[in-house]
């Protein structure tokens, strides 16, 4: 099984299609789109190939969500965050723990 993760793309539309170009073209099974709080703003989940069990999904979802808190904690050591504004560092490379 594919999935399919990005964080909150703060309203990039472009970013926003770009990444399901990407997840289509790979036929992942899942695309999950949440926030840095942990909250979802989309699941699209559909056996492209074949069909999964409720079990299956439930691992698809923990998997997604764990990539997905990984993924924003690389954000933030490559980001500055004041209020809504995300400003790049100086940082050239980071690596998760």
């Amino acid at each position: 099984m594919l999935i399919g993760v990005m964080s909150d793309s703060h309203d990039n539309l472009s970013k926003i299609d770009s990444a399901v170009k990407a997840f289509t073209e790979a036929k992942v099974d899942m695309n999950l789109v949440a926030t840095d709080d942990g909250k979802i703003s989309e699941i699209q989940a559909m056996g492209e190939e074949y069909t999964f069990t409720k079990e299956q999904f439930e691992k698809m979802f923990a998997l997604a969500m764990g990539g997905i808190k990984q993924l924003i904690e690389l954000q933030k050591r490559f980001f500055e965050i004041r209020g809504n504004l995300w400003l790049k560092t100086n940082i050239k490379e980071a690596r998760l723990e």
